[in-house]
């Protein structure tokens, strides 16, 4: 396990040949500080003592980054251990990361443990990984959820997110370096179109246990890497309650390949709409960022508020954010 970057290891420290010992409510905010910010600190601590293992172990589940197939059989096996009828972590496990090494063998039982309550997921897969695995996930309220594909052969269908979590994200990031296979909300996209246009349309394409919220019902956020970009942009009409959609761009773009993209996406006369240089690229993403509180969107929220077009440093034009609101009165622009 990678060493974490800040973690305390000692409740006292030694100067002048003295030892001062902290308050155990000082240790215990510390601690409990420290293993918030990152889940690697968290396992450090939790050796220290039992006393700092009982403050820590709810936070220990809170994010489960799962890297690899031992570390996913550990998990397995400590959840066994609590009873099959035990809730032991439906109230402690809210994050889950699931590499793309993680077979599908140990992830649908992890699942049956952990995904119930979960509102922030991610998932990692490639061309070695046919099953989404989406469909075995048992939690009704995600809200995050980041998918990041890998080198898809052009022969693999892509796997339809479920209606069930399409309608219930607020968070939606697609990441993937082609332009075929992976993940796909085209069915969702679908669905919303009939809502929109025939509601009895619409109820013929689900099955009558289907929820009635519609797709993308809770969505506020979206990003996207520019390969998905053409298939997607119908999000911007269907989505009433859409506050952003990122455009991600790979880490090394170069300054022309930002350009065009910034003309490609003027025609939507959008503000919502931001190209972030960034990120667009399945190994610009790592499992090992599920150990720590993301940033993404917190700085994807300030671009839009800011009304940038691109995280350059250039700004929609005001004439195009004017006539965005005077055409679309029932949309609140982030800041407004």
């Amino acid at each position: 396990m990678a060493e974490p970057s800040t973690c305390i290891t000692k409740t006292s420290y030694t100067r002048a040949e003295s030892t001062i010992d902290l308050p155990s409510e000082i240790q215990y905010i510390i601690f409990k500080t420290a293993a918030k910010l990152d889940g690697r600190c968290a396992y450090k601590l939790i050796l220290l003592a039992k006393y700092v293992r009982d403050w820590i172990h709810p936070i220990l589940y809170e994010r489960i980054v799962l890297r690899d197939p031992k570390s996913a059989a550990s998990l397995l096996k400590c959840a066994q251990a609590h009873g099959p009828k035990s809730n032991h972590f439906l109230t402690l496990t809210k994050s889950l990361t699931i590499d793309k090494q993680i077979p599908k063998n140990l992830i649908i039982p992890i699942f049956s443990k952990f995904s119930k309550t979960i509102t922030c997921f991610t998932i990692f897969r490639d061309a070695r990984n046919s099953d989404h695995l989406l469909r075995h996930v048992h939690s009704p309220s995600i809200r995050r959820l980041t998918l990041v594909y890998h080198d898809v052969p052009e022969n693999q269908l892509d796997s339809e997110i479920p209606h069930e979590i399409a309608s219930s994200i607020s968070h939606l990031t697609l990441i993937s370096n082609t332009i075929h296979g992976g993940f796909s909300i085209r069915r969702s996209i679908q669905i919303a179109s009939a809502m929109q246009t025939n509601t009895t349309a619409w109820l013929n394409t689900i099955s009558p246990t289907t929820t009635s919220f519609p797709p993308f019902h809770n969505l506020t956020f979206i990003a996207i890497s520019f390969e998905r970009w053409s298939e997607m942009f119908k999000v911007l009409v269907l989505a009433r309650g859409l506050k952003c959609f990122a455009i991600l761009l790979p880490t090394d773009s170069s300054m022309r390949a930002i350009s065009l993209c910034i003309s490609s996406i003027r025609w939507t006369l959008d503000p919502r709409v931001v190209v972030i240089a960034h990120h667009g690229h399945p190994l610009d993403w790592s499992s090992d960022q599920g150990f720590v509180p993301s940033d993404f969107w917190t700085t994807v929220e300030e671009l839009s508020k800011n009304r940038y077009i691109c995280d350059d440093g250039e700004r929609w034009e005001e004439n195009v954010i004017s006539d965005f609101r005077a055409r679309n009165p029932e949309i609140s622009l982030l800041g407004d």
